[in-house]
This record gives C-alpha cells, sequence and structure tokens, in this order.
C-alpha cells in the first residue's frame, strides 16, 4: 500500500509541474485538400496530396508525411492513415501536447512552436497567426503589412489593402470612384444626386485637386461648397497631350468627338480629307468621283469659255460706242 500510495503522488506531481499529460488532445479527422482544423490552438492545412505522401502546413511551417508513417510538423505530430486523390483528402491522426494559446509557455511549447505563449526570440518580430514575423513598427522594417488593418491611413475615400502578391507585403490605396450613399466618402466625380455624402463638403481646395489625368480637358474647382468642374476641350489625347482635331496617327485621325478613328476607304461619308486613306474628301465622300469630279471640270471649262466670250463682247461693244461717237 505505501508502494502503491508513493506511485500515485510521483504522478500527481509529474501531473502538476508537466500539464501536458492533461492537455494531450489525439484526433482522427478527414481532411480535405487546401481546408484547414485547429486542435489546441494549433492550425493544421492540407496542402496537396499524392499516392504516398501528405503534404502539411502547420502555422505556417510546412512538411511532408508519408502515408501510414507520423512526422511532429512545428508541434504537432500527423499521422497519415489514409489518401484520397480524387478527390484530394487525407484521413489522419492529430496529436497536440499542449494548449498553445493560453498564456502558459509550457514545457512542451517554444517561441517557435506557439509564440502566442512564448512570444519571439526577438523584439524586431511579433507574433502573428502564431508565427514571428517582423515586427512593421520597428525602425528599417521592410515589411509594409501583413493584413489590411496595417495600411491605414486615415482617408475614408481609399481602400486600404495589404499587397501580397510579392515580398516583402507593400500598403495599396486605390481610390474609391463609385458613388455610394453612407459610405462617409464622396468621390470627386459625384453629385450630390449621386452620393448623399457629398452634400455640404468641399471636395476640392484648389484646381489642382481636380486633376482627372486628361490633357483634353480643363480642371476648376470652384462653388461653395467647392466642386471640381471639368469642361471637354477640342481635341483627341496622344502621348499625354492634347492634339487637334483632324489629326493623323498610324491610320487613325482625331475625331471631333475627341475619339481616335480608323481612317476611311473610297466612297465612303467623310468630313474633312484627313479622314480618308487618300486624302481626298469631295462632297462629303472619299477619293474622288469620276463622274461628279469630271463633270465640275466640264462645267468649269465651259464656264471660262463663257467668261471669256463675255469679256470679249463687252469689249466689242464699248470700242464701237467709241467709234459711234467720233462720228
Amino acid at each position: 500500500m505505501v508502494k502503491r500510495a508513493y506511485y500515485v503522488i510521483l504522478l500527481l506531481l509529474y501531473i502538476i509541474f508537466n500539464g501536458s499529460l492533461v492537455y494531450s488532445t489525439t484526433e482522427k479527422i478527414i481532411i480535405d485538400k487546401l481546408t484547414s482544423y485547429t486542435i489546441n490552438g494549433k492550425n493544421i492545412t492540407l496542402i496537396g496530396v499524392s499516392a504516398y505522401l501528405a503534404n502539411f502546413k502547420v502555422d505556417g511551417v510546412i512538411g511532408v508525411v508519408e502515408r501510414n508513417k507520423s512526422k511532429f510538423i512545428n508541434g504537432v505530430k500527423i499521422n497519415v492513415s489514409g489518401i484520397s486523390i480524387n478527390p484530394p483528402k487525407a484521413i489522419i491522426f492529430i496529436t497536440v501536447d499542449f494548449v498553445c494559446g493560453d498564456n502558459v509557455c509550457s514545457n512542451q511549447e517554444s517561441q517557435t512552436i506557439c509564440c502566442k505563449d512564448c512570444g519571439c526570440l526577438s523584439i524586431s518580430n511579433i507574433c502573428l497567426n502564431n508565427i514571428c514575423v517582423q515586427n512593421i513598427s520597428q525602425p528599417q522594417a521592410t515589411y509594409e503589412c501583413y493584413q489590411d488593418i496595417d495600411c491605414s491611413d486615415n482617408d475614408l475615400c481609399t481602400i486600404e489593402s495589404c499587397n501580397k502578391d510579392n515580398i516583402p507585403f507593400r500598403c495599396q490605396y486605390p481610390k474609391i470612384t463609385a458613388c455610394i450613399n453612407d459610405d462617409r466618402c464622396c468621390p470627386l466625380t459625384c453629385e450630390d444626386t449621386q452620393d448623399n455624402d457629398c452634400l455640404n463638403i468641399d471636395r476640392c481646395k484648389r484646381n489642382d485637386d481636380c486633376d482627372d489625368s486628361n490633357p483634353c480637358t480643363s480642371e476648376v474647382c470652384e462653388g461653395g461648397p467647392k466642386r471640381c468642374k471639368f469642361e471637354k476641350t477640342e481635341g483627341c489625347v496622344l502621348n499625354n497631350k492634347c492634339v487637334s482635331t483632324g489629326t493623323i496617327n498610324f491610320g487613325t485621325y482625331c475625331a471631333l468627338n475627341g475619339a481616335w478613328l480608323n481612317k476611311k476607304l473610297d466612297n465612303e461619308r467623310c468630313l474633312g480629307d484627313y479622314e480618308c486613306y487618300s486624302g481626298i474628301c469631295t462632297l462629303k465622300k472619299c477619293g474622288k468621283n469620276s463622274f461628279i469630279f469630271n463633270l465640275f471640270k466640264i462645267s468649269t471649262f465651259f464656264a471660262a469659255i463663257l467668261t471669256l466670250l463675255l469679256f470679249i463682247c463687252y469689249f466689242t461693244l464699248i470700242n464701237r460706242k467709241k467709234i459711234d461717237d467720233i462720228k
């Protein structure tokens, strides 16, 4: 009895000083590809499978486990008992001997496998999603953000987002352009009737605030409350400049409506020579109309002859009159 009591006391002491026996958890789950499962504060994601392997990510750490074998990945023991290729999924046993996130850094935990409880090794790092990452608030930090909330610019008319397409992550602030009621933003191009956020708000302070990146418009900040006024000027945009109507550029021409249009073939309707490939617009049609053009030439010829005859007759009559006056 004394010996048994001794072992019981030892067991109780072990449990007191090592909480892992209390918190150790093993679960069997069927996990689909690209889905996650959380156990004792550890997040496990199945990244992909093959006939004999399963690829996992545990709190950002990636590891591969063979079928019918076990492996520790970032403090989590994973045993793969079965794999399905189509649909991709795996049958696994997960064992975690601690609780990550209970604010106690137990003997089974470390900064590497549970920074939520044990913190990070360096003050230049912070614990985010149970991963030690660079502290963006530190001087000379290369990362600007890890999540959208890190990119707050206090501008109600921007969409604050963390661009994770490239490393290091960078903040981006695209402007809101849609006219939406009650979103506390009044885009420059919205009218009061389109967006109730614009009522009694100065949407500009000076003309430069109204730049619409169109060289063929004039921008003015005026009124009260101040509004941007945009007036279209005649011409088309070419190489960030406004060129005049009729300008030709590689088989296109600048039209009256400010658009670049393809040049026209003969007999298509036109307003000016610049619209035609031939460079000739005759009676609102591209090219020389042979019948009309020849008729025009003949009419011009006979008109010239008639004019000459009239002059001859006129001078002849004048001369005769002078002769008669002398007699």
